[in-house]
């Protein structure tokens, strides 16, 4: 090695040893936020003034953790009045926050996936550009579904996300795309649309969120897999994948024979045992609606989105064809 490359690599490691140390000092005051926090009881949670919670965030970006700053707002931003579900997410935040704390005081020790995982959740890993070109990471080429889409600002922030079904593969992908305040997002992205194209995953345990490396020509909607076989099964599933990672918030997943319907004033769907799966309620029943209408009350194979906070349907199959449901 050169003079010059050698000089190159020790600024490289010095640059990443002081953003480490930022991190590590960063971590440490919101482990003692987290102790203050539950020194006083959850039961405080609804009376913090977002003043509480913004000061941590902003000392978590200068600590070059955005990630756990993102967490921390999702902490400020949960719905504290109407009383339903909000302890639960809570506390599914503060687990979350604290598995980064505790997995970074030892983070040299653990695996390399474990490493980057944690990593990812603290808001330090690869950006798209380098997911794109990098020869590294696992690509997979396939007929891509885009099986859904939400949209949503926060803090002057548009985030976009697209899930992919891979409908050969039976992959999962989400491809995010982001604007500052009022700009456009520009996408190729066609939501309930297939095409034939290549997909890059960000390096993970469980990979999800991914990039489009090669977009080609639209194709059908026809798939050759078999669906999990009812919600027992996709409980497994998904303990597979925490088993894997405890990370993973968000569970895509593909299920025969869901029929929809509303159970007491509430949409839900119900598997070919007679369970019953209630669904994220929506200002907006036109989704659902139309749900109903492509069932005609006769089971579906649907794609659905499961995290903590709730279960939506994506979209489902009929006759072959695929009818989008989850578009924001």
């Amino acid at each position: 090695m050169d003079k010059a490359a050698e000089k190159k690599e020790k600024d490289k490691q010095k640059r990443l040893d002081t953003r480490k140390k930022l991190m590590m000092a960063g971590m440490a005051e919101l482990s003692l936020w987290l102790h203050d926090l539950l020194r006083a009881g959850l039961i405080t949670l609804p009376d913090k003034p977002r003043a509480y919670f913004e000061a941590m965030d902003r000392r978590l970006v200068d600590a070059k953790c955005p990630g756990m700053a993102a967490l921390v707002k999702s902490l400020r931003d949960l719905d504290y009045k109407s009383g339903e579900q909000w302890q639960d997410l809570a506390l599914d935040l503060i687990g979350r926050m604290w598995m980064g704390i505790k997995g970074f005081e030892r983070l040299e020790t653990l695996p390399e996936t474990a490493q980057t995982d944690l990593k990812t959740l603290a808001g330090w890993g690869p950006g798209p550009k380098e997911v794109m070109e990098s020869p590294d990471v696992t690509a997979v080429k396939d007929h891509w579904l885009v099986a859904a889409r939400t949209t949503e600002v926060v803090d002057d922030i548009t985030a976009q996300r697209n899930w992919l079904f891979g409908l050969h593969t039976g992959q999962w992908a989400l491809v995010l795309n982001f604007a500052f305040k009022k700009m456009p997002i520009e996408t190729r992205l066609e939501p309930g649309q297939a095409f034939d194209g290549t997909v890059a995953w960000f390096p993970a345990t469980s990979p999800l969120r991914a990039v489009v490396r090669e977009q080609g020509v639209a194709v059908t909607q026809q798939h050759s897999l078999q669906p999990l076989e009812g919600w027992q099964a996709v409980e497994e599933h998904i303990a597979g994948l925490l088993a894997q990672s405890p990370l993973v918030e968000q569970f895509p997943v593909f299920v025969q024979g869901l029929t929809p319907l509303y159970h007491e004033g509430n949409p839900v769907v119900v598997d070919r045992y007679n369970f019953v799966i209630a669904l994220e309620k929506s200002a907006d029943a036109i989704p659902f609606l139309r749900l109903l209408a492509v069932s005609g009350g006769t089971p579906l194979d649907m794609l659905l989105l499961v995290s903590p906070k709730s279960i939506t349907v994506m979209g489902c199959f009929y006759a072959e064809q695929y009818t989008l449901v989850l578009c924001t």
